[in-house]
């Protein structure tokens, strides 16, 4: 099911349960007969010049009391209110809104606020959510789930979602889903699974929702045990046919090494999708199996089943790994064909995997003819030209980098002092070397260490010495780059160091 699906099918439920939101707001708003209430103190405040004035944060209060109680009259004046004077694009306010909507099952309101937002975050999503599960709506609040996850919703402040949450008086298992599915957005993998601990000893049990987010969290920390045991769960649910949790399985074992079963996940499922194709190539690719990857990525196209960017990205990767440029050259064609030639990761990535196959012309090719520059094109471009042997024209894509005033990454300044080094370019490497202290890049590894080897190279001993001095923390890494470029019985008074110092380091 697609997104434009999803949205289908939640539309007619609300024309028909409840009133269309622009016509009878508008119409509210332009009534001076407000909605009796019992709240008199409050609409004495609203009526105020002062409240005018007053901060966003007791808007907040006041229509968080709102909620609370399910005043719904109170809060669609302090609504009319806020529009009139401005706040109503206010996030925080329009949330509050989207959750007083809810809880009052005003949808056809609650859902017009989301859609009318120009990022609705995860504070907007679970409050819309909990509204529909709190109200008896169960199919609106998965449709909703689904939603969510689709458009990959992220919330700017997770503790926002965090307050929204707590406010419930009883969370039920939507908005549970709704919170730990925020906290795997964000990568808060541990607190994800912390909060599936409290909903459960709350005595609500997980549905499939909450433990396809376990899996995630699983995946990101690598717990096998756990991701197996939410496995045996999701079996004894029933829920093996489910494709949104065969995914989340697949993706799990993949990244916890456990590729067999991802393998058993996979051929267990009788209908695979798109979804499910990429997250196996994925898997493949993720642990080494590039053979595998391409193998598996013929048998759908020859099947008819189609691709997107994600399958484009990952056998470009594993084309890459293995320097299979023949690979890279019918992927660079197909995707020509199927209209990816100006999306713009799957040009970075050709340009990438063309360069580490030493096919810089190709590589260069990809990069003037596509439609936009950013720092990944640069960087993968100026990364091929170096590893190449064509420092001099890595060292002049940079000039051009700085002409169009893109900002450089450690990585870059990395590949150029490497492509200094290899010509024992000294007043280039010197210049990026200004540039690296300027953009605070000296105490990143890579920048550090490929300094000390592009002075060590150029056949400045006190330079590469006072760049080594410079690296905040000197590894295993900084040190073996510092002695193996010096060589055997080369003067090194400039790396004379505590030996304090050097046993502090000798672990990082």
């Amino acid at each position: 099911m697609n997104l434009g699906q999803l949205c289908s099918l939640q539309k007619p439920r609300h024309q028909l349960l409840y009133l269309h939101f622009k016509q009878h707001f508008t119409c509210f708003l332009h009534s001076s007969k407000l909605i009796h209430t019992s709240a008199n103190s409050t609409l004495g405040l609203i009526a105020s010049e002062n409240f005018i004035q007053t901060s966003i944060s007791h808007y907040s209060k006041l229509l968080s009391n709102c909620c609370k109680s399910k005043s719904l009259g109170t809060g669609l004046q302090t609504h009319a209110h806020i529009t009139k004077i401005g706040l109503a694009q206010d996030t925080k306010l329009r949330n509050h809104l989207i959750n007083l909507y809810s809880k009052c099952r005003c949808f056809g309101y609650a859902r017009k606020l989301l859609d009318e937002s120009p990022e609705p975050d995860l504070v907007s999503w679970s409050a819309l959510i909990s509204g529909y599960a709190q109200n008896g709506l169960g199919e609106e609040a998965l449709l909703a789930f689904h939603e969510m996850h689709l458009l990959g919703v992220k919330s700017g402040d997770l503790q926002d979602a965090i307050a929204v949450f707590e406010e419930i008086a009883e969370p039920d298992i939507v908005s549970w889903n709704a919170v730990i599915a925020g906290c795997i957005l964000h990568e808060y993998h541990g607190w994800a699974l912390t909060l599936l601990r409290q909903m459960r000893r709350s005595g609500t049990f997980p549905n499939m929702f909450t433990l396809s987010s376990a899996l995630k969290a699983c995946a990101g920390l690598g717990l096998q045990k756990l991701g197996r045991q939410l496995h045996s769960i999701l079996v004894k649910m029933g829920i093996k046919l489910d494709p949104f949790a065969s995914v989340g399985l697949i993706d799990m074992y993949s990244k916890c090494d456990l590729l067999k079963e991802a393998r058993m996940v996979y051929n267990s499922m009788p209908n695979k999708d798109l979804i499910a194709f990429n997250a196996m190539i994925s898997g493949h690719s993720q642990n080494g199996e590039h053979v595998e990857a391409i193998h598996h990525f013929a048998d759908i196209y020859k099947n008819e089943i189609g691709f997107n960017q994600t399958t484009l990205l990952t056998i470009l990767n594993s084309a890459a790994s293995l320097q299979a440029v023949n690979i890279c050259k019918q992927v660079h064609a197909l995707s020509v064909k199927s209209g990816f030639q100006s999306d713009v990761y799957v040009i970075n990535s050709l340009i990438d995997s063309y360069g580490k196959c030493s096919h810089a012309e190709d590589a260069a090719r990809v990069f003037e003819e596509c439609p936009f520059g950013d720092l990944a094109s640069f960087t993968s471009m100026i990364t091929a030209y170096a590893q190449y042997g064509q420092g001099e024209e890595a060292i002049k894509l940079y000039l051009k980098m700085q002409d169009m005033e893109i900002k450089p990454d450690p990585f870059v300044c990395s590949s150029l002092l490497n492509a200094c080094a290899n010509l024992s370019a000294y007043e280039p490497g010197k210049q990026i070397h200004v540039h690296v202290l300027k953009f605070g890049f000296i105490s990143d590894t890579f920048a550090g260490n490929s300094l000390v080897n592009m002075y060590a190279k150029c056949g400045s001993v006190d330079d590469a010495g006072r760049a080594f001095s410079e690296i905040p923390e000197r590894g295993i890494v900084s040190w073996s780059v510092t002695f193996g470029t010096l060589g055997e019985g080369t003067e090194t008074e400039s790396f004379q160091i505590e030996p304090q110092t050097s046993l502090e380091n000798r672990n990082v």
